[in-house]
């Protein structure tokens, strides 16, 4: 099956037709969601939107705004498949993989059919990230924060790029726990002050009556 009714060209690109009748459906299937689930869902929706019909400039905004913190409380592709329409995720992560092999000055840049393969293969092996951690991992290989090209980019490289980027994520989550674990610590410490503060005001209060 086609996905797109026109070539790549800064970008994949849905016909305004097909890309309605994908959002009716995603409409029709939020409406039965729990509500804070729906609201990351509508927060992918218009991510994805971005992503699939935006300008080259309102998708480098998105990139550029994407952080780990959202990364973590986004949805998973698996979870964004199911309740959205699994094309919507796949057509978004190709336009990520040709918008950086465009990027990159290289020999031999990926064409659209290895785009395509490796887009389903990241949703098969990463299906518990989310889309916006494939936003932030392309930012940081554009950065060249994972090394340098040698005049080729294909799906391993990409993979392992991948493997690098939730290295990054884990140690940030973990960071997080820890920050939440200290202020948890922190507010029970209070607590007990403050019980203790009030168990010396009652006794004085005794002594004086």
């Amino acid at each position: 099956m086609n996905l797109y009714d026109e070539g790549y060209n800064d970008g994949i690109e849905y016909s305004e037709k097909n890309y309605e009748n994908k959002i009716a459906e995603i409409t029709k299937k939020t409406n039965q969601l729990p509500s804070v689930q729906e609201h990351f869902l509508e927060s992918t929706k218009r991510f994805l939107r971005v992503v699939n019909q935006g300008s080259p400039m309102e998708i480098a905004q998105l990139e550029r705004n994407t952080t780990i913190d959202t990364a973590i409380k986004s949805l998973s592709l698996v979870n964004v498949s199911k309740n959205l329409n699994e094309e919507l995720v796949i057509s978004g992560l190709i336009t990520l993989i040709l918008r950086t092999s465009a990027f990159f000055n290289i020999g031999k840049p990926m064409n659209e059919d290895q785009a395509i393969e490796t887009a389903y293969l990241l949703l098969d092996k990463y299906p518990h990230e989310s889309f916006e951690d494939f936003v932030i991992m392309f930012r940081n290989a554009k950065t060249g924060k994972y090394g340098e090209l040698y005049n080729r980019l294909d799906g391993q490289i990409i993979f392992k790029w991948m493997g690098e980027y939730l290295e990054e994520k884990a140690a940030h989550r973990e960071k997080l726990h820890r920050a939440l674990k200290f202020s948890d610590q922190t507010l029970n410490v209070q607590e007990v002050v403050q019980n203790h503060v009030q168990e010396q005001k009652l006794l004085e209060t005794k002594k004086t009556t």
